[in-house]
């Protein structure tokens, strides 16, 4: 978003100077860029296509390359087979076109793009024609610079699609032993996710033939360049004294601690999230941390709150997990990043929906991570399997990511054993009970431009914009729990994060709805219909109101959706990382989330992570 503002400034003030710099157009380029990162592709596609036509030699083959890898993005997010072979097609059709600039000729990466669609889409004459002249430049480029990963990891990918396309090449052969040499040189996250972002489209095509032969290629693949693989991690806290019979007592904690760091080397895991409470979470972050891997912590409410309810055990170690949290919180390697559930101080009576919340943001979360890495998911517990559990703690949470298709590698504390539970569609999950305290999403929208309205414009806001607004939300009312409004506001508490994100896009799109704009400028009212809302999930406290004798909702989370609300761009969907991380775990995918930044919110409310809402 950051990008956005920035390089949509610039253009903006060099329109305005009637400036036209040699550079302006690749402005244009990177501007498009940054509107495909932040999931705006049909913004991307439209300015990219308005370049094409007076672009230069050397810009036009880089416009085509972006044109293309837009429509490959849409395909591999695309639900409906149909519209995923469309896609593709379009994809292909603006990479083929690369390989008529002469400038392509020097662009080793894209044009293993262009060909790996060519693969993917069996235009085998297209792979042959250009495939020779593509591995050439790169191993030319290699011979100069014989550690770069990029050239590397091209070779490799050239070298799998001249073995599809049945290639008369040592290439062909030999790309396995690229790929290996690849890793040696993989410097981030982010090369590996790029390097290994086409093998789902390659191996399709073998798969189509032969499964069997696919799923040992990929098997070959993945020991030679390995996915990431991120964690999800669950355990129990040290027991209290003399607790009968012991769960995890703390005479096991080094123990615990080494089975833990040895599970996590074998899987090779590089990411990791937790919440930071006493016993397993702190050994988990501990381990993690040593061998190198980044943390991605989740707190439910306020850390001054959470280190006296989660992490002091009260015992002789007390002063230990103190100072393990304390250590945590403090570290600025940039190996931690640290996320909140919710905030404020609560009532410990209801910390339980608060704690059942953070374990779904963790999953979520790490789903999230995961999809956007290509990685895998890997569930982790520290669990004593003798007890049955409440209906927020370990076994609960370990039997929600089993019925979700995981199988979760779970350690018992006594014995320090590893057993991998198999995913358990059958699992009757037990949703913990309290009618106080439930886990709600908020919605708060504003339009933009009442405050300016004169009476008779006020009017038809009341007797007909806002009949609109019910009747877009009317199928929704059965998921509604809370509707209130305040002049042009709007605050709406519903049941699930995935009916608060329909209900959000929905007011959206009625901005672009005929009737609406023909009530807008028939009211005279100034630009077009807008509106900005926005969307936390988070534990509220259900009350009735004493001078409306309403159900209605109270917390300090209801705040915090209201002050995302007006740093929302007019006709978008701005949420909490809660929201995000739910949509997530509810497995819904209609929905998309889109990372924004950390984003300072209204009335000095402090910053937050937030997330573009919208559709898939």
């Amino acid at each position: 978003m950051l990008a956005f503002v920035l390089v949509n400034t610039t253009l903006e003030y060099l329109d305005d100077k009637g400036i036209q710099p040699v550079w302006l157009q690749g402005l244009h380029i990177q501007l498009a860029k940054v509107l495909h990162a932040m999931g705006s592709y049909q913004a991307a596609i439209v300015k990219l296509q308005s370049l094409l036509a007076n672009a230069h030699a050397f810009q036009r083959a880089e416009i085509l390359g972006n044109l293309a890898s837009i429509y490959k993005t849409m395909a591999l997010e695309a639900h409906d087979e149909i519209q995923r072979e469309q896609w593709l097609e379009e994809s292909y059709c603006y990479y083929v076109q690369c390989f008529e600039v002469d400038d392509l000729a020097n662009n080793f990466w894209l044009g293993v793009n262009a060909l790996a669609i060519a693969a993917a889409r069996y235009h085998d004459d297209v792979v042959q024609q250009y495939w020779p002249a593509m591995v050439n430049v790169c191993q030319q480029h290699l011979d100069q610079h014989p550690k770069d990963f990029w050239a590397m990891a091209t070779l490799a990918e050239l070298g799998l699609i001249g073995k599809l396309c049945g290639m008369s090449h040592a290439l062909a052969e030999q790309f396995l032993e690229w790929y290996s040499s690849a890793q040696q040189y993989c410097h981030s996250v982010a090369e590996r996710k790029s390097a290994r972002k086409n093998l789902p489209l390659l191996l399709q095509r073998l798969r189509q033939q032969s499964p069997s032969e696919a799923d040992n290629l990929q098997q070959h693949i993945d020991l030679a360049l390995p996915p990431l693989k991120v964690a999800c991690f669950t355990g129990h806290r040290i027991d209290v004294s003399n607790r009968h019979p012991p769960r995890f007592p703390a005479s096991q904690v080094a123990l615990v601690g080494k089975a833990i760091e040895r599970q996590l080397l074998e899987q090779g895991i590089e990411m990791g999230f937790s919440s930071l409470s006493n016993g397993g979470d702190l050994l988990f972050a501990d381990a993690l941390l040593e061998h190198g891997g980044i943390l991605q912590a989740v707190l439910p409410f306020e850390p001054f709150q959470f280190l006296a309810e989660s992490v002091s055990t009260g015992c002789e170690d007390d002063a230990y997990w103190q100072q393990r949290y304390t250590h945590l919180m403090e570290d600025r390697s940039g190996q931690i990043l640290l996320w909140y559930a919710g905030r404020g101080v609560i009532d410990p009576v209801h910390a339980s929906t608060y704690y059942e919340h953070a374990n779904r943001v963790i999953y979520g979360l790490a789903q999230l991570r995961a999809k956007e890495l290509g990685a895998k998911l890997v569930p982790m517990a520290l669990l004593n399997q003798r007890e049955t559990g409440s209906a927020v703690g370990a076994k609960h949470t370990v039997d929600v990511w089993r019925s979700k298709g995981h199988e979760v590698l779970v350690l018992d504390p006594i014995d320090t054993s590893w057993q991998a539970l198999p995913p358990d569609h059958q699992l009757n999950i037990i949703e913990q009970a309290d009618t106080d305290t439930v886990i709600r999403t908020m919605l708060f929208a504003d339009f933009k431009g009442f405050s300016r309205f004169n009476d008779q414009q006020i009017q038809v806001f009341c007797e007909e914009i806002l009949p609109l607004v019910k009747q877009q939300l009317a199928s929704l009312y059965a998921h509604i729990d809370e509707l209130n409004t305040w002049g042009d506001g709007l605050f709406v508490v519903l049941d699930t994060p995935s009916n608060g994100a329909e209900a959000a896009l929905r007011l959206c799109e009625l901005m672009a709805q005929p009737n609406m704009q023909v009530l807008w400028r028939g009211a005279a009212m100034d630009g077009h219909p807008a509106i900005r809302v926005s969307l936390h999930s988070a534990p509220v406290q259900r009350m009735q109101n004493p001078l409306t004798q309403q159900l209605t909702h109270w917390g300090s989370n209801i705040n915090i959706a209201a002050r995302i609300e007006p740093v929302t761009p007019v006709n978008q969907v701005y949420a909490s990382v809660a929201t995000a991380a739910l949509l997530a775990y509810e497995g819904v995918e209609d929905y998309r989330a889109d990372f924004v930044g950390v984003v300072p919110l209204a009335k000095a409310f402090g910053a937050q992570e937030i997330f573009r809402i919208r559709r898939c």
